[in-house]
């Protein structure tokens, strides 16, 4: 059984260790803080104990126990530092803080991880310690970049690489939030370059915490959707998925590689394969990504504009509080669709307050219309020239230079119309219930849903339920939830 004396020193090695540049902190230390019990924490002192928490929640960051590291945050963490006393030192206070930042990162909360990154930046510059400024720059310019604020991101990472730690390269190397942020601002800007000499800083770090991994996997799926490897994205996120290791990844991370494969699928014409990935992934709340924007992004290349505005229906009505990089892709979506059902009127009013937002946040770029019809943009822009010539000169240059993505490959298909009966017979012929679990969730005979059946089949040009599954995966036309379906 560990002392409380042994366990205040694994406690300080945790610690120190979630300093940039530092050793990962002893085995031995991380399995006292995870095993911790009993007499070792009742013999701690109250500012004692709150290190404990700290370091518990660090520890299982570095385990990839996510979940439970963001419970114990909001349980726990916060209560204890509004409770310390101002004796705690500076550099406590500022490490305890950024804990708690990296916490709703990883969690995707990035409001709130920009808030407490910036106490701790604040309390990091009190006492001076560079490695805590270093940490404290990381993880605000990770949730500010992710957040979609671009010009306060490239501030963080320029601060940081002022710092004497060296250029870009090294400064990612030695901070993974800050290697995040310096990706994904370069995904929106197509700088493979950039991306690269990151990618291969994080290969070159020995570090062998989790969301080290997560984010150098990351780093790969995004350096191949910028190079238009889009078959190369799809095996990365698949493989990236699947590995054993990717159980400790955080969910939001696993979300944003996810979200390259789902850009990359439709840029290879597969929008069946879009609507599969981001139906695997649960929505976080605040919508730092927004499944729905993807969705609706397959569905405008299977030419159902309607679709895509319901799927997004919620974004602008519902819920406010996406992120404003989120806010601007589904505006995009939908003033795609609008234009696409002539609706020229709500869709130049959409379009602009699109342009708009971007431009203030300094995400204007192509990239913003992956997989959207490009020729539909072009018409919105048109027009924009001739209502808001001023605004539209400013943003040209920015959505001229250098465009990530190009019209995503033709379909070698001709989507089926399906009446909103056969999608969701169409739902449940996917699944593996039989007829008759069908035909009870559905609240007709057997007899009707074999009728039904054999109606949609030739509609689908297919001669059997396994024929007739596949075009349905392939073509996307099943895709929804078992609560959006009638009967369920």
């Amino acid at each position: 059984m560990t002392s409380s004396p042994e366990l205040i020193g694994a406690v300080r090695a945790v610690l120190a260790a979630t300093l940039p540049g530092t050793p990962r902190a002893p085995r031995s230390s991380l399995d006292a803080v995870l095993g911790a019990r009993g007499d070792a924490l009742s013999g701690l002192s109250g500012s004692e104990l709150s290190e404990f928490v700290m370091a518990l929640i660090s520890a299982r960051l570095e385990a990839g126990l996510v979940t439970d590291a963001v419970r114990l945050s909001e349980r726990m963490a916060l209560k204890m530092l509004q409770g310390l006393s101002c004796s705690w030192s500076t550099n406590c206070q500022s490490a305890s803080y950024a804990v708690v930042a990296e916490t709703q990162l990883l969690a995707g909360q990035l409001s709130t991880a920009a808030r407490y990154s910036k106490v701790a930046l604040d309390y990091a510059g009190e006492c001076g310690d560079p490695r805590l400024v270093l940490r404290g720059l990381g993880l605000r310019a990770a949730a500010l970049a992710l957040h979609g604020e671009i010009d306060g991101a490239e501030r963080a990472i320029a601060q940081g690489c002022e710092l004497g730690f060296g250029g870009e390269s090294e400064v990612g190397q030695q901070c993974w939030p800050l290697a995040l942020a310096i990706m994904s601002i370069s995904v929106v800007r197509a700088d493979l370059n950039r991306i690269q000499q990151v990618c291969d800083a994080l290969d070159a770090n020995s570090c062998d915490d989790a969301p080290h991994h997560a984010v150098q996997w990351l780093g790969l799926c995004w350096r191949q959707l910028v190079q238009r490897d889009f078959q190369g994205t799809l095996a990365s996120v698949e493989s990236g998925t699947r590995m054993s290791e990717a159980r400790h990844y955080a969910p939001f991370l696993v979300d944003l590689g996810v979200s390259a494969g789902a850009l990359a699928a439709v840029q290879l014409g597969k929008p069946g394969e879009t609507l599969s990935l981001v139906s695997t992934r649960r929505q976080i709340p605040g919508h730092p990504i927004c499944f729905e924007a993807f969705r609706a992004t397959a569905y405008l290349q299977l030419n159902n504009p309607r679709k895509a505005l319901a799927v997004t229906e919620a974004c602008v009505h519902d819920t406010p509080d996406h992120s404003p990089l989120a806010f601007c892709e589904v505006l995009l979506r939908r003033a795609t669709a609008l234009e696409m059902l002539g609706n020229h009127a709500a869709a130049d009013a959409t379009f602009s307050k699109a342009a708009h937002i971007a431009h203030e946040l300094g995400t204007a770029t192509a990239s913003l219309a992956a997989g959207v019809p490009l020729d539909r943009v072009r018409q919105l822009y048109t027009r924009m020239v001739e209502h808001e010539p001023e605004f539209a000169g400013v943003l040209m240059p920015s959505i001229a230079n250098g465009p990530a993505f190009r019209d995503p490959i033709p379909l070698d298909f001709e989507p089926a119309r399906l009446t909103k009966r056969e999608t969701t017979l169409a739902y449940w012929l996917a699944s593996d219930l039989p007829l008759t679990a069908i035909a009870a969730k559905m609240h007709v005979s057997i007899n009707t849903v074999k009728t039904q059946s054999r109606s949609l089949y030739a509609k689908l040009q297919a001669t059997s339920r396994a024929e007739a599954v596949n075009h349905l995966e392939r073509t996307g036309l099943y895709h929804g939830t078992a609560e959006d379906q009638p009967g369920d």
